[in-house]
This record gives C-alpha cells, sequence and structure tokens, in this order.
C-alpha cells in the first residue's frame, strides 16, 4: 500500500496519519480478500476520491460499499463513471475493444477525433513537443474517465510505443461480453459512431501527422515508422502504422 502513504490529498485526511494510514490499509486488506486485483483498483479509487475532495469516513464507506466480486466491482467500475464522462469514456472503451493490438495514447487520441477531419486535414507534421503534450493529456483522459479500468504503459519514451491497455485480461473478457457492449454503445451519444471507422481515421491521421521512414519487411507486411521514433528509440518501436492495419479496419467498418 506504498502508493497510499505517497498521496498528498489522502495524507491531509488524516489526523493521526501512521494509524489511520495503517487502519486505512488494514480495511483494504481485509475487503480485499487476497485477491491483489481488487486491492489494486481499489486502491486506485480510493486516491481518486481523495484527489477529489473526499473525507475519511467517505472513503471508508465507499470501501465497504464496493462489491468483493471481480466482475461486480468492474461493474460497478463502470456505472460509477461520472456522467460528463461516461459519453467519451464509452468510446474509448470501444476503440481499445476493437483495435487489432493495443493502442498508442497518439493512436486513442486520433481515433476520438471527428472522422470527416481525418480526410479534410492538410498534411501538417506533429512536433515532438506537440506529441508529448497529446500524449500527457489524454493519458490524463483515460485516468479519468475510465475507472482504472484501462491504464497506460510506458514501453519506451517515445509516444508511439505507450500502449493503452486493460488492467488485467478478466476486465478485457468483461468489456467484451454482449451486455457490456450493448451498456457502452447505449451511453455514446452519436449514433453513427463506428469504432472501426474512428480507428481507420487514426491511421489517416498518422499518416499526415508524421514523418515516415520505410522499414523492413515483417512477415510478408510493409511497415512504417515515424522519423521521430527514428530518431529517439534505438530499437525498431511497437506501434507501426501498416496498410494491412488500415484495409482491416475499413472493411470492418464498411460491415
Amino acid at each position: 500500500m506504498d502508493s497510499l502513504s505517497e498521496s498528498r490529498p489522502l495524507l491531509s485526511l488524516l489526523t493521526n496519519e501512521s494509524s489511520d494510514l495503517n487502519s486505512l490499509a488494514e480495511l483494504l486488506m481485509i475487503q480485499a480478500n487476497g485477491v491483489f486485483l481488487w486491492a489494486n483498483l481499489v486502491t486506485k479509487k480510493v486516491l481518486r476520491d481523495a484527489r477529489d475532495g473526499a473525507e475519511m469516513a467517505e472513503i471508508h464507506a465507499r470501501i465497504l460499499a464496493m462489491p468483493q466480486g471481480l466482475e461486480e466491482l468492474f461493474v460497478r467500475m463502470l456505472q460509477d463513471i461520472p456522467e460528463d464522462y461516461v459519453d467519451e469514456a464509452a468510446r474509448i472503451f470501444q476503440i481499445r475493444r476493437c483495435s487489432m493490438s493495443p493502442p498508442s495514447l497518439l493512436d486513442v487520441h486520433f481515433a476520438c477525433l471527428d472522422v470527416s477531419e481525418a480526410i479534410t486535414a492538410p498534411m501538417k507534421v506533429l512536433e515532438l513537443d506537440q506529441q508529448r503534450q497529446i500524449r500527457e493529456r489524454m493519458e490524463r483522459r483515460i485516468k479519468s474517465r475510465c475507472g482504472g479500468l484501462l491504464e497506460t504503459r510506458w514501453i519506451s519514451s517515445s509516444p508511439a510505443r505507450t500502449e493503452v491497455q486493460y488492467s488485467h485480461q478478466s476486465v478485457k473478457e468483461l468489456l467484451e461480453t454482449k451486455d457490456v457492449v450493448a451498456w457502452l454503445a447505449g451511453h455514446i451519444k452519436n449514433p453513427h459512431f463506428n469504432a472501426n471507422a474512428q480507428l481507420l481515421a487514426s491511421c489517416i491521421w498518422k499518416v499526415k501527422s508524421f514523418h515516415f521512414a520505410p522499414k523492413p519487411h515483417v512477415g510478408g507486411e510493409a511497415f512504417w515508422q515515424t522519423s521521430a521514433d527514428a530518431d529517439t528509440s534505438p530499437r525498431p518501436p511497437g506501434r507501426a502504422f501498416s496498410r494491412k492495419r488500415a484495409c482491416r479496419y475499413a472493411l470492418v467498418a464498411k460491415n
């Protein structure tokens, strides 16, 4: 529970820092009943609640009210997403679900933009500072909107290799069930939203926003890497643009 002791908003609520913190950690361990994933997800929620100004009594009550089954906990975390954020959260979940592989923060950023803009926007290279700003902003949005069910994993210092992943395989399985997919679709305000079309648009945005250089064929498929990746990473980037990926999104979106 080291993350608890490192949270300034949480520590500011403690009247007796050591004993109150130990009491909170003990409550989390009791309620987790040995399930590390439960403890990890609820700890993150506790830290968000503290950051948002919750009192210690409220935090204790919310921990006690949390379902102890993992699937029930995931559903509760979905339902607890603030109303102002649920539309964007649902779109991000659908984009992640339909992505052929874990998308980067930049992939998700582009996939959240209007599809028509990807077609009409001029070619304009994103500078590294702009990429970092987008990456940082997108990371904050995922943390605040997705209830801890998605997380970012830093594959390298390059923004094109910062992946958006499920916090656990069981989260992926839940978000792919028919009931949850229908729930997400029902909370997206745009009735014409199509995650595969958004991902295709993301591919177009990447072509328009980066310098691309040829890279050796991998498995018979031509890949490109951005010049930014080539300049900043000694290894081949984990995220790359491919024609096959774009064609797949186009075909699925059409159907």
